[in-house]
């Protein structure tokens, strides 16, 4: 029995019913009443947790239904979303980081439900009529709420966010028209910091905007940073991502981060964060280790698609060649890939695409022996010219889940693989798409050894292949060397026989007689001078 959980549930309960019963129908205002009245009764206190949230759930799902054809889906959806958040509570488990046990209200100081931050305020707080605007982004972004700090994913700001509803009634026209090749031509409102409008699009309307290069170098200068540390094209290359990134977060989750993501005030406050952790304290993105050759490319990397590049080129024989290439990103850098006709395949039915996350393993960076830096003028990874180029096939390369974190993968999670992912059957090989990193078979049963012969005829034409099992090509090896001792004993004796009839035939008689003397040595030395000269 733990009574801080019935206390923190019936005071945020009563908290957040009258914030939603104001100004509402009358039906749905009788039946709150009703249900703040339990809660001061005490109906609500009981030893058991899950019967107080059995009967909480009822009366929320009573009073859910009883709203009226007036009232709006995003009152319906506040109130479900604080059901949930409510249920997560009383079952003990963590919602955004945050335990039961740091949200904990005192039974005897009930008045204290104000100075503390439950996880129904956290709720009412994110919601976007409820959502402060000044939301900063780490590895994900962070709440507005100093007080929390705490982290929250993208899954779950998808739950909070819910149903996707339409963009154009949240987001700015210009947001939805931003993409990777023109979000550095993006321009705000000075005012406000709001996005105005790109570059080459349209006109630019009338009032002061900013956003240029020069201007983000001059904002960097003053907040004191090393200027020998960056250059122009560190500016444009990181504003193209977070700008792409903040406006790709906008459209996903228009519903909570709708015209508050996407700001001036952001985009230098990621800029900062940036400028922190590679320039200052030197931690370099995976793309960049990559493309200098700091880090093999073999290693398991998680990539977005920011471009589907299709190259045109007219052959000798008049028709029109087309090469697909992709352009992946890590959110920092990008590099120009190649892929094999197992993947251009998928290319084609989109199902890659731009926004798809790419896991690849065991890749090859071609085009360069000494690597190149991605802020040297001569490299551009949207360019058909790019010589560096990361080689990437099919066996090797799986999708990601789309709230995947971009980089390299930990070892933790594959070390016990070599550094790569695990094809769970063979029937996930694909023939030609390259090596397999790792599967895991069973041997079921274990063949013997088999040998192939081939018999040819007198013309070195094969006229028959027979399969031999161990035991007959050890018969066959000793045939054939019982066959090569005869032949060679026979060559022998043809030779001796040669050898004797032209001594026969040919040699002096001094040799003859020496030969059939019983000492040949002693012999030859009897011999006279000239006899010598003709026996030698």
């Amino acid at each position: 029995y733990n009574p801080t959980s019935v206390a923190l549930s019936s005071s945020s309960f009563i908290h957040y019913l009258k914030s939603f019963s104001s100004g509402k129908s009358t039906e749905v205002t009788k039946q709150s009443s009703r249900v703040q009245d339990e809660f001061r009764d005490g109906a609500f206190v009981t030893p058991d947790v899950r019967r107080v949230n059995n009967h909480f759930g009822n009366r929320f799902n009573a009073l859910t239904a009883g709203l009226s054809t007036e009232a709006s889906c995003a009152q319906r959806s506040n109130i479900v979303t604080a059901k949930k958040v409510l249920q997560n509570n009383s079952s003990k488990s963590q919602w955004s980081g945050i335990s039961t046990s740091e949200s904990i209200v005192p039974v005897t100081s009930p008045t204290c439900a104000s100075s503390r931050r439950t996880p129904i305020h956290i709720a009412i707080d994110i919601h976007p009529e409820n959502a402060e605007s000044s939301l900063k982004s780490k590895r994900l972004f962070e709440s507005s709420l100093d007080r929390l700090d705490k982290k929250i994913t993208l899954r779950e700001l998808a739950t909070i966010e819910g149903e996707p509803l339409s963009v154009s009634n949240r987001v700015l026209s210009v947001t939805c028209s931003i993409n990777s090749t023109n979000a550095t031509k993006l321009r705000f409102n000075r005012n406000d910091g709001l996005p105005l409008f790109i570059i080459g699009q349209n006109a630019a309307p009338k009032g002061e905007f900013v956003g240029s290069v020069g201007e983000i170098k001059n904002w960097l200068i003053s907040q004191d940073f090393d200027s020998s540390l960056f250059c122009t094209k560190w500016i444009s290359n990181h504003y193209r991502w977070i700008v792409w990134k903040l406006a790709a977060m906008e459209r996903r989750f228009p519903q909570c981060l709708g015209r508050k993501y996407l700001t001036y005030q952001h985009v230098l406050a990621q800029l900062r964060t940036r400028y922190e952790k590679e320039l200052k304290g030197a931690r370099l993105p995976a793309v960049r280790k990559i493309l200098n050759k700091d880090i093999s490319a073999t290693r398991m990397t998680i990539l977005c698609v920011s471009q589907v590049l299709r190259f045109r080129s007219k052959q000798k024989d008049g028709k029109t060649h087309t090469e697909v290439r992709l352009e992946l990103t890590d959110g920092w850098y990008s590099l120009q890939a190649v892929v094999d006709g197992f993947l251009l395949g998928l290319i084609e039915q989109r199902q890659i695409k731009v926004g798809s996350k790419l896991m690849v393993c065991n890749a090859q960076l071609v085009g360069s022996d000494d690597g190149v830096d991605p802020l040297d003028d001569c490299y551009d990874s949207s360019k058909r010219n790019c010589q560096v180029l990361l080689k990437i096939n099919s066996n090797n390369t799986r999708p990601a889940r789309w709230d995947a974190k971009l980089g390299f993968v930990s070892p933790k999670y594959n070390h016990h693989l070599g550094g790569t992912f695990l094809v769970k059957s063979l029937r996930d090989v694909i023939p030609d798409g390259g090596a397999i990193p790792a599967i895991d078979l069973v041997v079921c049963r274990k063949y013997p050894k088999l040998y192939l012969e081939h018999i040819s005829d007198s013309n070195h034409n094969i006229v028959e292949t027979l399969h031999l099992t161990e035991a007959e090509e050890a018969e066959r090896l000793s045939e054939h060397e019982a066959r090569h001792q005869l032949t060679s004993e026979k060559y022998a004796e043809e030779a001796r026989t040669y050898c004797a009839k032209e001594l026969d035939e040919d040699a002096p008689e001094e040799w003859k007689k020496m030969v059939a003397s019983g000492s040949p040595e002693d012999f030859y030395q009897q011999l006279g001078e000239n006899e010598k000269i003709n026996v030698d």
